[in-house]
């Protein structure tokens, strides 16, 4: 199985040292073992990109919204 690169996609730009974030990756695999990141490390692994749904796709990928939306009557 090929493991994600979480740096695959850090900004050239950055001004993160991509080894120091490996180092600490590979921290993180050891049990027990703390790890600490700065804000613009967690930015540029990701840790702030915002992924959610809006509530309008919320609302439009609800299965059992239909049984809601009816009168009571019409049950």
């Amino acid at each position: 199985m090929v493991e994600p690169n979480p740096l695959a996609s850090l900004d050239p730009e950055a001004t993160v040292d991509p080894d120091v974030l490996r180092a600490k990756l590979a921290d993180m695999e050891c049990p027990g073992f703390e790890v600490t990141f700065d804000p613009h490390e967690a930015d540029a692994l990701g840790a702030f990109r915002e992924e959610a749904l809006s509530e309008e796709d919320a609302g439009e990928s609800a299965i059992d919204r239909d049984w809601r939306d009816r009168e009571v009557d019409d049950v």
